[in-house]
């Protein structure tokens, strides 16, 4: 808000400048008087590549410069009307601000100053604005448009604006601002996207929105924010399925040296996700906490996020009463994973353990997934009170194993599959997993003995 809030004064105050070219002389002392007492008092710098028009009719301007103490704006267009009476009463009353092409950038380093000192010597009041094709921080364009008030001494403010991507269609911003002679601020608006790819926070997974918000405080701000949030387009298949349906969410919400999300609830088809979060203030993801509790399957997993160079770090537990593939059932399933996600891809190692038939079975690998390919498994072990297993393996998509494993059965008797019932001994060799035609194929090179 307050980037939105700079930009809009910036483009008011270069507004004042061009009175310097009115055809009467009260009217150039008049903006001079104006315009010396602004420039003064907020340190705003302006430079001015063409204009056209006098007062009372519109005035075209273009390719402007604005620098103030933390920011370099650029305006390659505006149009505006400024009511003269309204001068006379050491107000600035704008019936229109049309603005394209607007960018801008912060200084490294700068100190904010807007608002701590003495403020403008007068009201400002924009009955409708309108920005086009603004440079958003996310990348891409942006269109602005609203009303402001602003008092004197910069002591009162209300802004409402709405803000839309034409970039992504369907997506829509509102905010209503209030700052009262205290500097309290309130804010309350909605938020509604197909995409958060359209709005300026980065998460790791994409999802459409459907929410509203309030903040409120002073110096810091505090509040809540609640609606719908349907993740879609999940890059790891086997969870898409939990995952993609329309979540109901609450939450706190605060913005300090950064963005914080405190006591996030989440909840769908009696799923529930909770936990906090931390987002840097220009929007990117830093820390978070999660933990899921799932009814079919049942499950609760933990994880801890933290956004780093390599890309997001993550670490996981979980746990679930039972998972079954094909005819094997395994209970109490507990592990341990920890990756680095970038790219819809991710690399890390786990651990695992279960209970198959009464006999536990832990395991350990290092995994890797790229892109919606396949899974990768190595440097891999399986142990079990009676057999290992170790070797590395490509799970495909369709579920086709390709790799090499090398097993040690010490007891076929106690093996939980009904392939080896009856037979007693020991076996120890290699098996290849192959694709023959589309279908999975095993070869066996196995060595037997006491059957």
């Amino acid at each position: 808000m307050r980037k939105i809030q700079i930009t809009l004064i910036a483009i008011v105050l270069f507004a004042v400048s061009l009175m310097l070219a009115l055809q009467s002389d009260w009217a150039r002392m008049l903006a001079q008087k104006f315009l010396k007492d602004a420039l003064s008092e907020s340190g705003y710098k302006v430079e001015i590549g063409k204009f056209e028009g006098t007062l009372p009719h519109a005035i075209d301007i273009q390719n402007v410069q604005i620098e103030s103490d933390t920011l370099n704006i650029s305006i390659q267009s505006l149009e505006t009307k400024i009511s003269l009476l309204a001068l006379l009463k050491k107000e600035l009353l704008f019936t229109n601000v049309f603005a394209t092409g607007i960018s801008y950038q912060i200084k490294p380093g700068a100190a904010p100053t807007f608002g701590k000192g003495k403020g403008l010597s007068f009201s400002v009041r924009i009955k409708h604005f309108q920005l086009e094709d603004v440079e958003v921080s996310v990348g891409g364009l942006a269109n602005f448009e609203g009303a402001l008030r602003l008092g004197k001494r910069s002591r009162d403010l209300y802004l409402n604006i709405t803000a839309a991507r034409p970039g992504f269609p369907g997506s829509l911003a509102h905010v209503t601002a209030y700052l009262d002679e205290a500097g309290a601020v309130r804010l309350k608006g909605s938020l509604k996207s197909p995409t958060l790819k359209a709005i300026p926070l980065t998460f790791p997974i994409d999802a459409a929105v459907d929410l509203e918000f309030g903040l409120r405080g002073k110096n810091q701000l505090f509040g809540h924010v609640s609606g719908t949030v349907s993740p879609h387009s999940i890059p790891v298949e086997p969870l898409a399925p939990w995952a993609e349906k329309d979540w109901k969410i609450d939450s706190r919400i605060a913005l300090k040296t950064g963005w914080e999300v405190s006591r996030f609830v989440a909840v769908a088809d009696h799923d529930t996700i909770s936990g906090s979060a931390k987002f840097f203030r220009n929007g990117t993801f830093d820390e978070g906490v999660f933990a899921v509790k799932s009814v079919a399957p049942e499950m609760a997993l933990k994880f801890e996020m933290k956004e780093t160079e390599e890309g997001l770090a993550v670490k996981g537990n979980g746990n679930t009463a039972r998972v079954q593939f094909d005819s094997l059932v395994l209970n109490n399933l507990q592990a341990h994973a920890e990756f680095l996600w970038k790219d819809n891809s991710m690399k890390g190692s786990g651990v695992a353990a279960a209970t198959v038939e009464g006999k536990t079975w832990k395991g350990k690998t290092d995994f890797a997934y790229v892109n919606g390919g396949s899974l990768s498994l190595t440097r891999g072990s399986l142990q079990s009170p009676f057999a290992s297993a170790t070797g590395d393996l490509e799970i495909r998509k369709d579920k086709i194993l390709i790799g090499q494993t090398e097993v040690d059965v010490e007891n076929l008797q106690d093996l939980p599959f009904s392939l080896y019932g009856g037979l007693f001994g020991k076996v120890q060799g290699k098996i290849d997993w192959l694709v023959l035609n589309g279908k999975q194929v095993m070869t066996a090179d196995l060595t037997a003995s006491g059957i």
